[in-house]
């Protein structure tokens, strides 16, 4: 039976001019010590603007934490330069097995779109790889309903591709929404959450409103339930009292 606990962070937006950025991926890192879960996957656009400078804060934060830690790329990512500071990183496509899962990563980064798409001959290649239960990470969330704006999801074809690998997946993570937000997929949950950098007011509808809101999931798949768990880094939730467990009773 499937017992495996990971982090799910997206969206870091890592830059030299905003060190509070690093700062959260740090403490998101620490954590991830903490609760001495499995893995750690970061779901795309590692960086804001693709520069050497980032990605070379990324690598010597990753390389501090002793915890696996797993990426894709996302829209404002620069794949040539990751390449250059991470090569052992920069693949289009990866798969790892943790605790008898297959985790699946995708790079959804087109270079001057903000929209994201898949090759489909890379998806042919994914599938041969699949194996029951696997799970899917990527930056752009799948065009799943087919109503929204070009620029905040994949495209249809390469959504249509990926809906041919669902038989086999348990779940979908991803990103670049800045909202946190689950979705029933034929059959199949896809979590997004805000992520490191900042959120988005998902009440204005008639622009694009960005508000202060950084987080990450903690995810567990136990007994056959897969819990996904919001935690806020910013702002911090107050603390109000602990309470000791031998108090509670069921």
């Amino acid at each position: 039976m499937t017992d495996l606990s990971f982090l799910h962070l997206t969206d870091p937006h890592l830059h030299p001019d905003h060190p509070v950025r690093a700062e959260r991926l740090a403490a998101a890192l620490a954590d991830a010590v903490a609760l001495d879960v499995d893995f750690v996957a970061i779901t795309g656009d590692l960086t804001d603007d693709g520069d050497i400078p980032s990605y070379s804060v990324l690598r010597d934060l990753l390389e501090e934490c002793p915890v696996p830690v797993l990426t894709c790329l996302g829209n404002h990512d620069n794949a040539e330069n990751f390449a250059t500071v991470m090569p052992d990183r920069a693949r289009a496509w990866r798969v790892a097995e943790v605790a008898g899962v297959r985790l699946v990563f995708l790079d959804t980064l087109v270079a001057g779109r903000t929209g994201g798409a898949l090759d489909a001959g890379l998806l042919s290649e994914v599938a041969a790889h699949l194996a029951e239960p696997s799970l899917l990470f990527l930056h752009h969330p799948p065009d799943m309903d087919g109503t929204g704006p070009a620029w905040d999801r994949l495209d249809p074809a390469s959504t249509a591709a990926l809906a041919e690998l669902l038989p086999q997946i348990a779940g979908v993570f991803c990103g670049h929404a800045h909202l946190d937000r689950v979705t029933i997929w034929q059959g199949v949950p896809v979590f997004a959450h805000a992520g490191l950098s900042s959120a988005i007011d998902p009440r204005e509808t008639t622009l694009l409103r960005v508000t202060e809101g950084a987080g990450y999931t903690i995810v567990r798949w136990q007994g056959g339930a897969l819990s996904v768990t919001n935690v806020a880094l910013h702002p911090a939730r107050p603390h109000i009292i602990d309470v000791a467990l031998e108090r509670l009773r069921p």
